[in-house]
């Protein structure tokens, strides 16, 4: 018994051709960051994650429009130019001005 499969290719129609030389996946540098964090109040930021390793730390912020910052210590962040001066296990201070403001991690 023989079986004969026949494929006829030009009924296959692709809608878009993806370039086999570009990568899938693009850095994070290549990443166009839309949001900065200089333009939300602190009112609008909440502490979602401490970040860190042997030499850095980092904190993850989420605004309140649903998109996450990514600060260090040294940045400045708060549309009244805060500056994030460090980063605890799971507390963070920005110094605004005179005052201090602090973000906890919730549990």
């Amino acid at each position: 018994m023989t079986f004969i499969l026949m494929c006829f290719s030009s009924s296959l129609t692709f809608a878009v051709e993806r370039n086999p030389f570009e990568p899938l996946v693009t850095s994070p540098d290549k990443l166009s960051q839309t949001a900065s964090p200089e333009q939300y109040a602190l009112g609008q930021l909440s502490l979602k994650a401490v970040i860190w390793d042997t030499e850095k730390k980092l904190a993850l912020f989420q605004t309140d429009d649903g998109k996450t910052l990514i600060v260090k210590p040294g940045n400045k962040i708060g549309k009244k130019g805060g500056i994030l001066t460090s980063i605890g296990d799971n507390i963070v201070f920005i110094k605004e001005g005179t005052k201090e403001v602090k973000f906890r991690l919730k549990n």
